[in-house]
């Protein structure tokens, strides 16, 4: 039996606004990639300005859906497969979570599904991150390709608890 190693992916049919990760954006020169939340306290300008959350009702995406509970069912979809893939990477590449980790997470996707950025807040106190954590995120969002398409930059937020293998 293969190892669940996400227990809880928690996603909130509301606004990503009440969850805005403000981010050091001076002149467009953050690199794309994965970061702390904690790293990026200072002179903010916020992403969520550029980037549309995916519950708003104004983002138009290029698959025509239905009704709005073919898009809720589709992007529920995505985000729990980006979830279990993460978990799957960091698996794969014999990450070793000491204890059950807990993350406050939001994603910066392009038009096409790739990722942008992707903002991370450990809510265990404990859990330092490492060379290690930070290479392998980087690397999931580098290859990893949301299956959305919109006519605009898009955002979710959520969060995610990884827990030890076998526990």
């Amino acid at each position: 039996m293969k190892f669940i190693y996400i227990l809880f992916a928690f996603l909130t049919f509301q606004n990503c606004y009440s969850m805005q990760f403000p981010v050091n954006l001076k002149n467009d020169t953050l690199p794309k990639g994965a970061y702390s939340y904690d790293l990026l306290k200072i002179n903010f300008v916020n992403l969520d300005l550029t980037y549309m959350s995916l519950w708003d009702s104004g983002i138009q995406f290029e698959q025509h859906f239905l009704t709005e509970e073919d898009k809720a069912e589709k992007i529920s979809k995505e985000w729990n497969l980006l979830l279990q893939s993460m978990a799957d990477f960091f698996a794969k590449n014999n990450y070793i979570w000491k204890s059950p980790t807990s993350f406050s997470v939001k994603f910066y996707f392009d038009k096409n599904g790739g990722i942008d950025y992707l903002f991370y807040n450990p809510k265990n106190n404990e859990f330092n991150p490492n060379l290690q954590f930070v290479s392998l995120l980087n690397k999931f969002i580098k290859n990893y390709r949301f299956d959305l398409k919109a006519k605009s930059k898009y955002s979710q937020c959520g969060g995610v608890i990884f827990h030890p293998k076998g526990k």
